[in-house]
């Protein structure tokens, strides 16, 4: 019978978090994550949960979200490659939901080939529904680019007012702070403007 255990990585020096971070820089590129220094700062932060699933002191996934008053944020979700095509992927993510009194809120990248689709019918599955609204995600290292993504979000769509609050969390907390570049910080007291201009609107899209 197989026993798998579900475990909150407090800090780097725990000892399932090498093989962790080994699966998080295969699963996503480093415009999509942190660099291991910044990851073992944010796991300070009390709002960020890490958490992973143990089988034989074997990490088979993990998700990284945060934990705000109005919604949780899925930040990063992957499983490991030898685990795979069994099942564990839609069994892990449908019970933490089912955890969870709050929306749930993620981005995937727009469909543009059998990989993005396939990501997308994955999280349909699971009853996350697509919201329209025009969502750029700010770069997590200096000099990086800004990324277009469609917002995910359980149960049911996400209203403009819980949108935007997401926007400020991921710039204002998510993000580490270095995104800001000299040319191009926010404004903390208007946290959908720049110093050099307008970002995109954050409104929802017609249908």
């Amino acid at each position: 019978m197989r026993f798998i255990q579900k475990k909150q990585i407090r800090t780097a020096e725990h000892e399932n978090f090498p093989e962790l971070w080994n699966i998080c820089e295969n699963a996503f590129p480093l415009c999509e994550r942190r660099v291991l220094q910044q990851q073992i700062e944010i796991l300070d932060n009390s709002s960020y949960r890490l958490e992973a699933w143990i089988e034989n002191d074997r990490v088979i996934g993990f998700i990284g979200w945060w934990d705000f008053d109005l919604f949780r944020y899925v930040e990063h979700y992957a499983i490991n490659p030898e685990y795979r095509a069994r099942g564990y992927g839609s069994k892990f993510l449908r019970k933490w939901l089912n955890e969870s009194t709050k929306k749930v809120v993620l981005e995937i990248e727009p469909v543009v080939d059998e990989t993005t689709y396939k990501r997308l019918k994955f999280y349909k599955k699971l009853s996350f529904v697509e919201n329209n609204y025009k969502h750029i995600q700010p770069p997590y290292h200096k000099n990086g680019e800004s990324m277009p993504y469609k917002i995910l979000s359980y149960p049911g769509k996400i209203q403009p007012g819980l949108y935007n609050s997401f926007v400020t969390k991921q710039r204002l907390e998510v993000m580490p702070k270095n995104w800001m570049a000299k040319n191009n910080r926010i404004d903390r007291k208007r946290p959908f403007a720049t110093q050099t201009g307008e970002l995109p609107v954050f409104s929802e899209l017609p249908e």
